[in-house]
């Protein structure tokens, strides 16, 4: 619902009104569960033309607002909705592979916690929206790129809870061996708190936020195989704090700066 309300409204791609829904709908659909597919796809193509529109600013490397972040996530959401490798998405690679040349990862100075303003989630985007879309042209410059960021992640640790579900997502995209992964779950893990769920930072309570986004995580990147406990914990506070509409309620950490549209 918020993403059809949203690309009826706006020709803009967002990160939370286009791919976040792309994602779990792919998913869902992965397994059997009924989607609308019609609407799957409207949001795959309001993506796509968004980037389409940027296209001179990513080849000349300016990239769109949101820079990193839109990049990262736009082809992420496309990757989860199959959509294949074009002249946009290269422009894109193009952009990411020359963007912070002079820094050991991605960073976006944004002011929007907690999705926006982590160097973690930054770089694990524009990692993987590099290695989903990178051509054979450029996949050595890709690969010294993802060695510098991976010394970075390695030696760098993460504060609230956005940088560390995100540092443990982009270690196996920077092609990290085995122990710091155990590692970075084993610290997520014993974040848990007696309630099942996670909060984004020591102290704030439990949200379904960083409930979801750290269970996502450590479901994806297989940590969970010898906590199972763990998972039935958070799942159940998820189902727990889920409202009457389905929805979820997350207070804001973030200044207003958008006038609010339903």
């Amino acid at each position: 619902q918020g993403a059809a309300g949203s690309s009826e409204q706006r020709q803009c791609f967002t990160c939370h009104n286009q791919a976040l829904p792309i994602m779990a709908l792919a998913l869902a659909g992965a397994h059997d569960f009924e989607i609308d597919r019609e609407l799957l796809k409207q949001q795959i193509d309001h993506t796509a033309a968004h980037l389409k529109r940027g296209r001179r600013a990513y080849a000349n490397g300016s990239g769109q607002g949101g820079r990193v972040l839109t990049a990262g996530y736009a082809l992420w959401a496309l990757e989860d909705g199959a959509y294949a490798r074009d002249a946009t998405t290269d422009a894109v690679v193009k952009f990411l592979l020359g963007y912070q040349q002079d820094r050991d990862h991605y960073a976006h100075p944004g002011q929007r916690p907690p999705s926006s303003g982590s160097d973690f989630t930054a770089t694990y985007v524009a990692l993987r929206g590099m290695e989903a879309y990178a051509d054979e042209k450029v996949r050595e410059q890709f690969s010294r790129r993802r060695e510098t960021i991976r010394d970075w992640l390695l030696k760098t640790p993460g504060q609230e809870t956005e940088d560390q579900g995100f540092r443990l997502r982009s270690l196996s995209y920077a092609g990290v061996e085995a122990a710091p992964i155990r590692e970075a779950a084993a610290t997520l893990l014993a974040a848990q708190r007696d309630d099942g769920g996670w909060s984004q930072h020591a102290e704030l309570k439990s949200d379904p936020y960083a409930t979801a986004t750290v269970l996502a995580a450590l479901l994806e990147e297989g940590q969970l195989t010898r906590d199972a406990a763990a998972a039935r914990r958070a799942t159940r506070y998820l189902l727990q704090t889920q409202q009457a509409d389905g929805s979820w309620h997350v207070s804001t950490r973030a200044k207003g700066f958008q006038a609010y549209y339903e």
